[in-house]
């Protein structure tokens, strides 16, 4: 509370929250730095992975979804956690030669 509403400082919040096993303070974490920045890929990274630590796959797919089509950084990692979410849910999608 004696710091003012900074993306970056909630963005450090929820990764310690996170290393610490708070999964549910840091999801919450996670979307109110995406509140602020809808676009920060780090903090829609975090918030897949701790979603999939909660196993809540498919909103882990759905998230990593958009980071895929918001493009350029973070895309092996976005790739790797959607692909692991289908993987539990057994949703994998067939590719065609």
């Amino acid at each position: 509370a004696a710091l003012p509403q900074s993306p970056a400082i909630l963005l450090a919040l929820a990764h310690a929250q996170r290393g610490y096993g708070d999964l549910e303070p840091a999801l919450a974490s996670y979307d109110d730095v995406i509140t602020m920045v809808p676009r920060n890929r780090e903090a829609l990274l975090g918030r897949a992975i701790t979603l999939s630590y909660l196993e809540r796959h498919q909103e882990v797919i759905e998230t990593t979804t958009r980071m895929i089509e918001l493009g350029t950084w973070l895309m092996g990692d976005a790739y790797y956690w959607r692909a692991r979410s289908r993987f539990v849910l057994k949703a994998l999608v067939k590719i065609e030669q």
